[in-house]
């Protein structure tokens, strides 16, 4: 009778059944019941989290809060499933929904467990893999090269032409990462700009503005991929 649910059968079970000959039979209608309840749930969860998510499966912080009581859990169960991720249980959806959805607007916050972070960014709720820390050192990318290999699985940089063909760089470049303060003159644009209102404007969540390589020809900011070149 060590295990609590051998203890529940040999022991507790058989008193409940003297003293309440139906009981068996009234858990069965009640769990059937719970069953159907439960199937319901799911399937407003369901409908709820497809027109909730956006692109990037991202959540809306809106819509998730105009949901009802009932069903923000089983959205965010079903979200966690989609993405990979270990469903919440009571205590984590409790404080995902204290500490980043109740979170400010001009918050970042960032609650992690098991190897995943929700994250917060203006009215978006962000289920990701926990985030390595960003790179530190700077990459060389030598003349005559097309490709520079970044490090710690962040993949490569190609220089293209004009027609998407792989094209040699012509002068060394490095490639280094953010660290406040960088400004460049976009293409196209009159004035100079700083990095951190590019970043805005595009709606770059904080936690990728820090990495996403930069590149540079000597001191002078080359190019933000994805983002603008001067």
């Amino acid at each position: 009778l060590q295990l609590d649910r051998a203890w529940l059968r040999q022991a507790v079970w058989p008193m409940l059944l003297q003293r309440f000959p139906e009981a068996g039979a009234r858990l069965a209608r009640f769990a059937a019941q719970a069953r159907g309840v439960q199937d319901v749930i799911d399937t407003q969860a369901a409908q709820a989290l497809a027109a909730l998510r956006g692109d990037a499966g991202q959540l809306s912080i809106a819509g998730l809060q105009a949901l009802p009581e009932g069903l923000i859990g089983e959205v965010l169960r079903l979200h966690a499933i989609a993405q990979g991720a270990p469903p919440p249980g009571f205590h984590e959806l409790a404080r995902i929904r204290r500490e980043v959805i109740g979170a400010r607007v001009d918050a970042e916050p960032c609650l992690r467990w098991q190897r995943h972070e929700y994250r917060r960014y203006r009215d978006a709720l962000y289920l990701l893999p926990e985030l390595p820390p960003a790179p530190a050192d700077v990459i060389p990318w030598p003349a005559g090269s097309a490709r520079c290999v970044l490090p710690d699985g962040y993949g490569q940089l190609q220089a293209l032409d004009h027609e998407g063909r792989a094209q040699p760089v012509p002068q060394a470049l490095s490639v280094r990462w953010r660290q406040g303060g960088e400004r460049l003159k976009p293409a196209g644009q009159a004035h100079t700009r700083e990095l951190r209102l590019l970043f805005q404007e595009q709606a770059i969540p904080p936690w990728q503005r820090e990495r996403i390589p930069l590149v540079y020809l000597g001191a002078d900011l080359l190019a933000v991929p994805g983002v603008a070149q001067a």
